[in-house]
């Protein structure tokens, strides 16, 4: 029953603002379905059928706009509800992951509780409770009151378990994690539970024309399409390495005893990818016969830049003649990392969606940014989608120098010598510009002094 605080104190210097579960937030939480879901299924291709679902939504959510808020944790269920028995009274419940709390819906962490993703709850439970809070909040003595919150838990029910199941499908193609795909079939089964409300019944009917149920099982399978092409960035002058790239490019610079290039031409191999273009001006020569004894996967050619540097955007432009028609790799030639789980870019590759995305960078979190002393480059929707930091002061993610890009990204760009900047600020404006969490190490090695420090964080 009680009013959600707009704001919270944190201390002399810090206000926490409480947002409100506005409409467009749970919108975008329905594009995770059609994002992740339809994407760990191969299908594409779907844009209208994402605008159709929007649009049935579309009139339900209003409605649940209509009610006065309460704080929602959106993540309250027996996982997160910890029994404290030496505290007294309702300071006995502990709860954890309260940080995404909203200002919302009272059916919402009712949902959240009786239809758990995890563990069965008997539909005859889930109604006893209901009824429970009902009479708790005397909402059962108006029949309008108790018909208007009970089609609202329903539409919050249908509308959080179709996130749901697009956070288990990112769960297991992005975060290498595919035990979350054993709990699909109860999401599915809660999710019908809930379409079977007669209000419901125009969003029942689109799922059985788009996703019917014999198409709704995820495969465990490796990505579809792992980029034959890539492209190393190992053109740059290196001027704050000096003086270590008096004699050499700065890709050619040795961390743990090996040059930073065969490093990044290793995670290339071990990815699949068979061919890699590498640009090069900067004591071009040193890097060709380091290389000429390069053999096996990927195949290596070169793009000359020696005559003219022409920055990172118009270095591949250049190459594009020669990385093919269809998305590939772009790594710095100074990215230095180590996988955890599944490779890197085995994971952007399988995170890749033709129809959504012109670019999928590589996100460092900020606090595991190591050797990184800026403020961050982008903030980063629920369904993955980049918005630049501009005038903010810090953002949560920094690029870690890794991409997937399209070719397409090229077209109509009449520049030779441009930076890449300028086309992730065109398809962030298109909003294809797409990043993708690192799990793993990585480290920026951008002064001599630093070196130490990522083979030490290496070694370890």
């Amino acid at each position: 029953k009680r009013k959600p605080p707009d704001q919270i104190q944190i201390d002399d210097a810090e206000t926490l603002t409480i947002p409100a579960y506005a409409r467009e937030l749970l919108t975008d939480e329905l594009s995770l379905l059609t994002g992740w879901y339809f994407r760990a299924l191969g299908r594409c291709g779907l844009e209208r059928a994402k605008m159709e679902l929007f649009a049935l939504f579309g009139p339900l959510l209003d409605l649940i706009m209509e009610a006065e808020p309460v704080l929602v944790l959106r993540d309250y269920h027996a996982e997160n509800i910890i029994c404290l028995d030496d505290r007294p009274g309702l300071g006995r419940i502990g709860l954890l992951d309260f940080q995404d709390a909203v200002r919302g819906h009272p059916a919402y962490d009712l949902v959240s509780l009786l239809q758990d993703a995890r563990r069965d709850v008997s539909p005859e439970l889930e109604q006893a409770m209901i009824k429970r809070y009902l009479s708790a909040r005397n909402l059962g003595a108006s029949n309008k009151d108790e018909k208007d919150f009970l089609l609202a838990y329903h539409i919050l029910g249908a509308q959080r378990n179709c996130k749901i199941l697009g956070i288990f499908a990112r769960l297991c193609l992005r975060d290498g994690k595919p035990g979350y795909l054993n709990l699909i079939p109860r999401v599915w089964g809660l999710l019908e539970r809930n379409l079977d409300y007669p209000e419901l019944a125009p969003i029942k009917d689109w799922f059985k024309k788009v996703l019917p149920a014999p198409q709704r099982k995820i495969p465990e399978t490796s990505p579809k399409h792992i980029p034959a092409y890539a492209m190393i960035l190992a053109a740059g002058l290196g001027l704050r390495m000096k003086p270590l790239t008096d004699d050499r490019p700065k890709p050619m610079i040795e961390v743990l005893g090996k040059p930073m290039i065969e490093s990044s031409l290793a995670q290339l191999k071990k990815a699949g990818v068979r061919y890699c273009v590498i640009n090069l001006h900067h004591k071009a020569q040193v890097m060709e016969q380091h290389l000429s004894s390069w053999n096996g996967r990927p195949r290596l050619t070169f793009s000359d830049e020696r005559e003219r540097l022409l920055d990172t955007g118009g270095g591949i432009l250049n190459a594009l003649p020669k990385l093919g028609c269809r998305p590939f790799y772009v790594l710095n030639g100074d990215a230095v990392w180590k996988d955890q789980g599944k490779s890197v870019l085995e994971t952007l590759a399988m995170s890749w969606d033709e129809d959504q995305m012109d670019s999928l960078m590589l996100m460092v979190p900020l606090e595991d940014a190591h050797g990184y002393g800026g403020a961050g480059d982008y903030f980063m929707s629920d369904s993955g989608q980049l918005a630049r930091r501009k005038n903010e002061l810090r953002a949560p993610y920094i690029y870690g120098g890794i991409q997937m890009v399209h070719p397409r990204l090229f077209d109509r760009v009449e520049k030779e010598q441009f930076s890449m900047n300028i086309l992730f600020d065109k398809s962030q404006r298109a909003g294809r510009l797409y990043g993708h969490i690192l799990k793993g190490l990585w480290v920026h090695v951008g002064t001599p002094e630093s070196i130490k420090v990522a083979e030490d964080l290496l070694r370890k």
